[in-house]
């Protein structure tokens, strides 16, 4: 299979932004051929920019249904367990954007699914296929005795990050954002039990909608990830028992979590909501006896940066400093790269559902920590965390 002909769902700023122009670029080796929105005018517009053979729809089930699609782009917003099982139960290879599900449970039946399919199910982890990260977890694993991996987010808000963008905005209908949220409401119980809306609001858009990607970079330069997080604090932090968690959460809090890998080493993520910051900020920090490293990674939509890494310690008594820096070969371009190989030829990558949901169990387990620091009592799947 040399060309992919694509089935893409979801039509708003990360397809607009990044994926549909990556495809693009690779011409050579996918070929979109049907497009669906749920606002069909976008998904219209969008097809007739990329030619007269693709068609366009409003409905991702005619996408999945459709024999000329061999593989899908699952793109929209919200968690994918429910749209990744029809495309999967379809026939089709899926690509889809995090996050993957909101329970481990879904999570990991969806890896049977794929596997008994035989098809491939990759999670858009792109930070994990930036050239930047080979030479980080090399060095990483190089470092004798490490003490501390110290991660550090600044988040600023959406708009910030995309302002240089052109993006054309569209909204789903009423119905469906009301079927969503009970959806949600229902899988972020099992997750994590019925807690305080402000945790299930912090564990969907905080932890499984950006410190996902961390957690991920984490388990690859460490290795593995620890079994549970020992500490964790988020303020300010309104802590109220009911109501509409749509109109009492404007901003997320800052969060600091702590969490033993080893009895040597801890890890330590800091994730700071900056929402008038000009730059999206995400450091890496490992710190050894002798050595230390810190890395850098891109700002997720400006495609034309490249992640830094640098190295400093001694060795046999002499400093010594290494800095390496990415090609322009992003991460987002990398993992379709990855993803039609991985349909052509089968090759391991490193972005399954599996390791989807030990993420997510990793995540859960720093929700369970910040109720528990609340006096609330977590329950569902975060129990055994």
């Amino acid at each position: 299979m040399d060309r992919i002909r694509l089935g893409v769902v979801g039509l708003g700023a990360i397809a607009q932004a990044i994926h549909l122009p990556n495809l693009l670029r690779l011409w050579d080796r996918f070929e979109i051929v049907h497009v669906s929105d749920i606002a069909a005018g976008l998904a219209s517009d969008v097809a007739a920019t990329l030619g007269e053979r693709v068609r366009a729809s409003a409905d991702p089930r005619s996408v999945y249904d459709d024999a000329k699609v061999d593989a899908v782009l699952i793109l929209t917003s919200g968690p994918h367990a429910p749209a990744s099982r029809a495309a999967l139960e379809a026939g089709k290879h899926v690509f889809v954007e995090k996050p993957l599900a909101l329970t481990v449970a879904e999570a990991r039946d969806l890896h049977a699914l794929a596997r008994s399919a035989e098809r491939v199910l990759q999670v858009g982890y792109m930070k994990l296929h930036d050239p930047i990260l080979p030479p980080a977890i090399q060095a990483a694993r190089a470092i004798d005795d490490p003490r501390l991996l110290r991660i550090t987010v600044l988040h600023p808000t959406e708009e910030i990050q995309q302002r240089h963008l052109s993006i054309r905005r569209s909204s789903a209908p009423a119905d469906t954002l009301v079927a969503a949220k009970v959806y949600e409401a229902d899988m972020t119980e099992r997750a994590i039990g019925a807690l305080p809306p402000i945790f299930g609001w912090i564990y969907r858009e905080v932890a499984l909608g950006s410190l996902v990607h961390q957690v991920a970079v984490a388990r690859h330069l460490l290795g593995s990830l620890p079994g549970q997080i020992g500490f964790c604090e988020a303020w300010p932090l309104d802590v109220v028992k009911s109501g509409d968690e749509a109109q009492r959460f404007g901003q997320p809090p800052t969060i600091l979590a702590l969490s033993e890998m080893t009895p040597r080493l801890r890890l330590e993520l800091d994730w700071v909501w900056s929402p008038r910051c000009p730059e999206y900020v995400e450091r890496y920090e490992l710190f050894g006896p002798d050595a230390r490293l810190s890395l850098e990674m891109p700002t997720p939509y400006a495609l034309d940066q490249r992640g830094r890494l640098r190295v400093d310690g001694l060795a046999d008594g002499e400093r010594f400093e290494t800095v390496t820096t990415g090609n322009h070969r992003s991460g987002f371009q990398a993992e379709l790269e990855t993803f039609h190989d991985a349909v052509a030829a089968g090759p391991p990558f490193p972005s399954d559902a599996a390791a989807a949901a030990e993420d997510t169990v990793f995540l859960q387990s720093l929700v369970a920590a910040l109720a528990r620091g609340r006096g609330e009592s977590p329950a569902g799947e975060s129990a055994g965390t």
